[in-house]
């Protein structure tokens, strides 16, 4: 039978693992210091702001620019993300 409170419930379920997914997509493009991969799993309107550093983007082509100084300034970067199931 058609229970609308189940697919509710399924689609809750849904959106929470596609939310993990991309959060290992991007955590995983970060640590191969993939500009390019991390950036396709975010919307065009992603920025990025680095407190310790003072600085932000504005655009998708800042945040490349900004992601790029970073991975090159830290080359060891590499992404851990516990209590993820």
């Amino acid at each position: 039978p058609f229970d609308p409170a189940g697919m509710a419930v399924h689609a809750a379920a849904l959106e929470a693992s596609s939310s993990r997914s991309l959060v290992r997509c991007y955590g995983g493009a970060k640590s191969e210091a993939d500009v390019g991969a991390a950036l396709a799993v975010c919307d065009d309107d992603f920025t990025i702001e680095t407190v310790s550093l003072g600085i932000a983007s504005t655009d998708r082509a800042g945040t490349a620019v900004q992601l790029a100084g970073f991975f090159a300034a830290f080359p060891d970067y590499r992404v851990a993300i516990d209590g993820l199931a």
